[in-house]
């Protein structure tokens, strides 16, 4: 069953997430009734039972689950995605495998021990996947996987090569190698620069959109990789924005990681015990709060005070208005005092 709700037949992908595929109904005595798998429960009951007679025994309750198109496209980005990288995976040439001495030299000497074009349309399909609204739903539900792959691309894949290229690089500056070799290892890590901007740049968004990065290092790693060769191919201003997005993000790491706040329980969290800092700006606050406190009691002691005085002086006492104004001409002096600092100049107070 297919509600159509707009004019273009639901061919945008905003209406593909609310195509109603399947409708099915659930009874039972419990209002909290969970719905069958893959459906969503509309929560309201059918039968209409009053909320007050919920704790009613053998009363039944009926109410009805629908289905969405979501899981489809969930489950045909993932199948697309890991048939690629399956792909990959069969191209790629252990240390001990015949087939890698039959390598070109530029890719024995960087260890390009796969085909780089899967890797290319790997990164394309996991890009493409990620398009649109649907791509925002797929990004939200398959979180985990696309990080678990994208550690795996950087750790097998990514990170030997660019390693061989920053030691290739520091050595050509120093005239270790020369003659034909340069121009066909520089060809190479043209072409490797471009191809993995692509990668890096889908890697660094699926990052950058989780609540919480573990491997902070990798992460930054990652992000100063991607800002390097978007440099060297002419993406500045990208590169500007990767690195201002991990800055953001390293940030978060450490507001996380490093704080913990003055109401942590140190039998639920083991590491407030090694924790090197606090929170600050709780701490802030809290002061603010004690020192506000502090200045109401001392306002209200010291204007008992003064009607103390007056009563032992046989003087009028004053009305709750001059008492206000009384104590505002005074919290006035107060602070004129500690402007000029005549505290610390030794001056009479009460003489002044």
């Amino acid at each position: 069953m297919v509600f159509r709700r707009t004019a273009n037949s639901l061919i945008d992908e905003e209406d593909s997430l609310s195509i109603v595929t399947d409708v099915c109904v659930i009874q039972g005595q419990d209002p909290h009734l969970r719905a069958p798998l893959g459906f969503t429960k509309i929560p309201l009951d059918l039968r209409q039972t009053p909320a007050e007679l919920e704790r009613v025994p053998n009363l039944d309750y009926v109410f009805v689950c629908y289905r969405t198109d979501k899981q489809l496209a969930l489950a045909e980005r993932d199948l697309l995605i890991l048939r690629r990288l399956a792909e990959l995976e069969k191209s790629f040439l252990g240390p001990k495998s015949e087939d890698r001495k039959q390598l070109d030299e530029a890719k024995q000497f960087l260890g390009l021990t796969y085909n780089q074009d899967l890797l290319v349309d790997l990164s394309s399909t996991v890009k493409e996947a990620l398009l649109g609204p649907l791509g925002d739903a797929y990004l939200e539900h398959r979180l985990d996987l696309l990080g678990e792959m994208s550690g795996l691309l950087w750790s097998k894949y990514l990170l030997p090569v660019l390693q061989k290229i920053d030691t290739y690089i520091e050595m050509r500056g120093q005239k270790e190698y020369f003659g034909e070799f340069v121009d066909t290892i520089d060809e190479a890590v043209t072409r490797v620069r471009h191809d993995f901007v692509g990668t890096l740049n889908v890697m660094h968004r699926i990052l950058t959109r989780m609540d919480f990065v573990q491997d902070m290092v990798a992460y930054c790693k990652c992000s100063v990789y991607l800002a390097s060769l978007q440099e060297q191919v002419g993406e500045f201003r990208n590169a500007v924005q990767a690195l201002r997005s991990t800055l953001g993000k390293v940030v978060e790491f450490r507001e996380e990681r490093m704080k913990r706040s003055l109401d942590s329980d140190a039998v639920e969290n083991a590491t407030t015990a090694m924790s090197i800092t606090v929170d600050n700006k709780k701490i802030g606050d809290l002061e603010l709060k004690m020192q506000t406190v502090c200045n109401t009691w001392e306002e209200l002691i010291l204007r008992k005070e003064r009607d103390r005085v007056r009563k032992e002086e046989a003087t009028s006492p004053l009305d709750e208005d001059e008492g206000d104004e009384d104590q505002l001409e005074v919290k006035a002096c107060a602070e004129e005092l500690r402007n000029k600092d005549l505290f610390e100049r030794e001056i009479d107070v009460a003489e002044w």
